[in-house]
């Protein structure tokens, strides 16, 4: 992914498909490695649209997720996995919100 109006920034999922992996990833996520990552976005829903258009199965609906106590209130997410397994998500928090 892309993003149109910013060229500097993309984002690239990759699995190693030689040598072919072996065996099971240890269960406990703190034993894999990069296990989770979170990248704020502009607007999930643009987002979720604009990976539909290339996904090569259907990608799930972003979700709100409530953050009670917070100055949010909550965000609005989109849960995604690489190829491997690591968790991605893409958090809406516009750029003109991180700056503050």
């Amino acid at each position: 992914m892309v993003t149109g109006g910013d060229p500097s920034f993309s984002l690239e999922l990759t699995q190693w498909e030689d040598p072919q992996g072996t065996g099971q990833a240890a269960s406990p996520a703190y034993h894999r490695g990069l296990y989770r990552i979170a990248l704020g976005v502009d607007d999930v829903n643009a987002a979720h649209g604009q990976l539909s258009l290339t996904a090569a199965e259907p990608l799930p609906a972003p979700q709100f997720v409530e953050l009670p106590g917070t100055r949010l209130g909550g965000v609005t997410v989109l849960f995604l996995r690489d190829p491997d397994g690591v968790v991605v998500e893409l958090v809406g928090r516009s750029r003109s919100h991180m700056r503050r």
